[in-house]
């Protein structure tokens, strides 16, 4: 009996206890929806420096984190520094290998053309007169360019355009101040070119795209990868100027060339001399007195 009573007034205790706090707690939420409705935010002086506090213990908790992190970053720096450093070590003797071979193959043509009396066809780097290139919109060819550089600086038609990357085009017409190139990919350009591999011939035909195509060549003569070159077969254009690789689209091969998808600001163009023709430089045969003053050939000529 005394058990069950303590057990009842056990229960009608907590039953007190929840009905007082639900009456708080709906008091309480009675004055945070009325101080809401007032435009007041609840506990809003005391909200401030608590989370000024709480900012301050976070950033000095976050500190060791921070430490951490910024060492970890540095020695990650470190190590790439490190390859970084074997690379370019590795890449500068490649490069003065390169350049030794470039310095013996110009001794070796500086050698024939003397031993010759030739005059060996080489890029002449000399002559190269700084330009800089602008798109044009509104001119007569679908891809061109406009560079401000013309006759007053020595640029003439048929010059070749390079970038730092490759050909870019030749002129096609000169102004005294600026000239139009005529860009690879026009539908109107055509390149004689060849394989730096197996020296076959081509002709580069630009059609509009951002690959020319490879026209009347010899299957045989090209695989996917050559380098193509400038062969200075059409007279217009110096022999190895760099334009592209070859790959496959298709049933046509075409040139992916090394300016595509660079930046083109400054060029710089090359001046060329093609081989002239005779008519434009005859020579006259010498001839000799006769009686008569007539004037005849100098192997008919009595001694």
């Amino acid at each position: 009996m005394a058990r069950g009573h303590y057990s009842r007034r056990q229960e009608k205790r907590r039953s007190a206890i929840v009905r007082r706090a639900s009456v708080m707690a709906f008091l309480l939420a009675l004055i945070v929806f009325f101080l809401g409705l007032n435009g007041r935010e609840p506990l809003g002086t005391v909200r401030g420096p608590a989370e000024s506090g709480a900012g301050r213990i976070v950033s000095f908790v976050s500190m060791p984190v921070r430490g951490a992190e910024n060492l970890s970053a540095s020695i990650g720096r470190h190590f790439g520094t490190v390859s970084e450093n074997e690379m370019l070590k590795s890449e500068l003797t490649r490069l003065k290998q390169v350049e030794a071979e470039m310095l013996s193959l110009r001794e070796q043509v500086s050698y024939l053309e003397t031993v010759l009396n030739a005059d060996i066809e080489t890029l002449n780097t000399d002559k190269r007169i700084a330009a800089r290139a602008v798109s044009e919109t509104k001119g007569p060819f679908v891809q061109s360019a406009l560079i401000n550089a013309g006759a007053a600086k020595g640029v003439s038609d048929g010059d070749a355009v390079m970038t730092v990357n490759g050909l870019y085009g030749r002129v096609v017409r000169t102004g005294q101040t600026a000239s139009r190139v005529l860009l690879l990919t026009d539908l109107n350009s055509r390149v004689a070119v060849m394989s730096q591999r197996s020296r076959g011939r081509a002709i580069l035909s630009g059609d509009n795209t951002d690959a020319p195509t490879l026209e009347f060549r010899r299957d045989g003569d090209w695989q996917i990868g050559d380098r193509v070159v400038t062969s200075g077969d059409d007279g217009t254009l110096p022999r190895g100027l760099p334009i592209g690789d070859v790959y496959a689209a298709g049933d046509k091969l075409r040139a992916r060339l090394l300016t595509q998808n660079a930046p083109v600001d400054w060029i710089w163009v090359s001046p060329f001399t093609p081989i002239a023709t005779p008519e434009a430089d005859p020579v006259i045969p010498q001839t000799a007195a006769v009686e008569g003053g007539e004037a005849a050939p100098a192997d008919e000529a009595q001694p």
